[in-house]
């Protein structure tokens, strides 16, 4: 049977800011369970999370495999885990969401100047060109997926969750494979795009981490207090994933 293997930060895992103290608390938002820590991070995983609702409407098995504050390499490695366990399966879909690329190496540089140099390239960084860094890294992550796709022929959808990397104003000469990766091309692709209805559209958004989001009072209903995917948010996603990608081709 098909199963979707789930891979993301807390936009995959239908965080909704209410563990409680000390996670993520406020205290005009404070939880409405009862649920410890572990029980309720399973609970939004298999059902809140749009990727457990599309799952669901889809009648497939789903592995959330997400976890807060993961970074793209982080994510890498638990697929790579599964690959190397002999986990993975012919007829499994991955969902891969794409999290800010500033968790990644450029984090390491940014914060640790005794094991940066064993990282990453040092001229790049004494030269400014920090940027640089950041486009690698989305090139070594995208050419490992294709690579993985195309040796176990499992099909891996991307999508960037709250930022783009890449839009029309930064000029590069790296041609970065793109394959099933969902707007790949477009200026807004994001998943907050969906919950703002401004996918796809020409308006210049500015590079923001999720929790410096303002969405208009229209929009806010979609959002938790921290400016995660709410509910209905979720639900506006998972609808947005059904309806515009052919399942067809990748669930057989």
């Amino acid at each position: 049977m098909a199963r979707i293997l789930a891979f993301g930060d807390s936009f995959v895992l239908g965080d909704q800011d209410d563990f409680g103290k000390p996670s993520n608390y406020h205290p005009d938002f404070p939880p409405t369970h009862g649920m410890t820590y572990p029980e309720r991070k399973e609970y939004l995983k298999y059902n809140v999370s749009f990727v457990s609702l599309i799952a669901k409407h889809l009648n497939v098995d789903i592995v959330n495999c997400s976890e807060r504050g993961a970074s793209n390499y982080q994510q890498l490695d638990q697929l790579m885990s599964l690959v190397h366990n002999g986990s993975l399966a012919s007829g499994d879909v991955i969902l891969f969401g794409f999290t800010t690329i500033g968790r990644d190496r450029i984090s390491v540089a940014a914060r640790n100047k005794d094991t940066r140099t064993n990282l990453i390239n040092d001229n790049l960084i004494e030269s400014g060109e920090w940027d640089s860094i950041e486009y690698f890294d989305f090139f070594y992550i995208l050419s490992v997926l294709d690579s993985l796709a195309n040796t176990y022929q499992v099909p891996i959808i991307k999508f960037n969750l709250f930022d783009n990397l890449l839009n029309k104003n930064i000029k590069t000469g790296i041609k970065f494979p793109s394959k099933d990766f969902i707007g790949f091309e477009l200026e807004n692709n994001l998943l907050i795009d969906i919950l703002d209805d401004t996918w796809g559209s020409d308006t210049k958004r500015a590079r923001l981490y999720h929790t410096e989001l303002t969405p208009d009072t229209e929009h806010q209903k979609y959002y938790t207090w921290n400016r995660h995917p709410s509910i209905l948010g979720h639900e506006k996603i998972a609808d947005w994933f059904l309806n515009n990608i052919n399942w067809k081709d990748y669930i057989k």
